[in-house]
């Protein structure tokens, strides 16, 4: 619900138009390089918007995400986990085994557990335990062998830090809340006939589906984030559900 401060040891935030989340600005030589760039026209065709529009999916009551942070001790430096999911409604995916990111800020001496449920049913569909090392954004992908999320049905995924193996109720835990939605035909057919992850993400982005938006954006950025336009998208789009200011309280 796989973007220097602690967050952006992994996203390397850049220029003036993120301040709010400038972690780490860009060497003097890049932001040089942009300039000349600038002064230059543009032949290709400017990319699409990158507009979430958030689907009238409202969370019921009790179901709100949770964000904050996780755990510290005489060895161990307090860590903060950001799942990349809007708190404030319920995410839409169109996919049927759908990819989950998360951030954290820092390596943890003790494991994280992924857990996906569905909604109303105790026993998780998937648990799949992360070692972190250091801080990153985590990207998980739903196995294929495992059923589909149905369309309409609601989803709760959660990460957990392990750091009580005896009385797990002290571990803390965030979460976050999907459903998986379908594409009208029209919207598959302009999916099909894109040529970019970028555009395709746009056009996630205005259909409503959060998770295969950030999915699409969060992909092109972990390949290759010390790319300007990259961490502007994924910025532009953290900052849509709030996840930006989020971010700038925890650095």
């Amino acid at each position: 619900m796989i973007i220097s401060s602690k967050i952006a040891a992994s996203i390397l935030i850049a220029g003036s138009m993120f301040s709010v989340l400038a972690i780490e600005a860009l060497p003097i030589s890049s932001h040089a390089e942009l300039a000349v760039a600038a002064t230059k026209p543009i032949a290709q065709k400017s990319q699409p918007r990158l507009r979430y529009t958030p689907p009238k999916l409202p969370l019921r009551r009790g179901l709100r995400s949770t964000q904050g942070a996780g755990s510290r001790s005489p060895s161990f430096t307090m860590m903060n986990v950001t799942l990349l999911a809007p708190s404030d409604h319920l995410g839409q995916t169109a996919a049927g085994h759908p990819n989950f990111y998360w951030h954290v800020s820092n390596g943890s001496p003790f494991p994280l557990q992924f857990a996906l449920f569905e909604r109303g049913v105790s026993q998780p569909i998937w648990v799949k335990r992360v070692t972190v090392k250091q801080a990153e954004i985590i990207k998980l992908a739903m196995p294929k062998v495992l059923p589909e999320l149905k369309p309409g049905k609601e989803y709760r995924w959660s990460v957990s830090i392990l750091r009580n193996p005896v009385d797990v109720s002290l571990n803390p835990v965030f979460h976050a809340f999907l459903t998986r939605g379908n594409l009208t035909p029209d919207q598959e057919t302009q999916l099909k006939a894109a040529t970019s992850d970028r555009d395709r993400a746009a056009l996630y982005a205005e259909a409503g589906f959060w998770y295969d938006t950030v999915d699409a954006i969060a992909t092109r950025y972990l390949d290759q984030p010390t790319e300007a336009t990259r961490r502007e998208d994924l910025l532009t789009l953290l900052d849509q559900v709030g996840l930006s200011k989020l971010l700038v309280q925890r650095r």
